[in-house]
């Protein structure tokens, strides 16, 4: 293999690594709390893994008479589709097994807490204060989660079918989890709505 092509799909694996962090953070596979270096040791290290698979394909390729410049291509291609396949696979599982063996989580508080376990469906958001004063209520729209980024949210107004919790009592009676914003000082009693719920209370109306 020429020099150029060892740098070329090198090049490429670290491009197949940075894709496949993205995809893990995406998918709550990994913290999207990381920091730039930590982000670039998980893109080298997935990048080495993506380039020891190209090499090995490369060379059981060897054994088969075609020109360089299509055994290479072939490679790429077989090993884009092995990355794709392990890294679907891995989000998968690590989606299942969000706590480790050690009794750590794979994402921190805040990304446990403002992500909806069903996937799919609407966060209500009933806020009060530390002294337990009424704030607002609203279904979580945007949440910024990245590492160095602005903690804000964004809240919609609570649509036909869903009931502003505006006391505190009622909020932890019907909230699934509390979470509390240290860095604010607010209190987020959650409750999380997969789709058919929401299509039961629009039909309820």
């Amino acid at each position: 293999m020429s020099t150029s092509l060892v740098i070329q799909t090198f090049v490429l694996s670290g491009a197949l690594g940075f894709l496949s962090l993205e995809y893990l953070q995406n998918h709550d596979a990994v913290t999207k709390t990381l920091s730039g270096a930590d982000k670039n040791v998980y893109r080298v290290a997935l990048g080495v893994i993506d380039y020891l698979i190209y090499l090995v394909i490369y060379m059981l390729l060897s054994q088969i008479s075609m020109p360089e410049m299509i055994r290479m291509i072939t490679a790429i291609f077989i090993t884009a589709l092995l990355v794709a396949g392990y890294t679907w696979l891995y989000g998968k599982w690590a989606q299942h097994n969000m706590i480790l063996s050690n009794g750590a989580t794979r994402l921190d508080a805040r990304e446990m807490a403002l992500s909806n376990p069903y996937g799919k469906g609407d966060i209500q958001a009933d806020l009060f204060d530390l002294s337990d004063r009424y704030i607002v209520s609203g279904l979580l729209r945007t949440v910024n989660l990245e590492s160095a980024s602005s903690k804000d949210i964004t809240l919609m107004k609570l649509p036909d079918g869903f009931t502003a919790n505006k006391d505190l009592n009622a909020a932890i009676k019907v909230s699934h989890l509390m979470y509390l914003d240290t860095s604010s000082g607010i209190q987020y009693y959650l409750t999380y709505f997969s789709e058919p719920e929401q299509v039961a209370a629009k039909d309820a109306k």
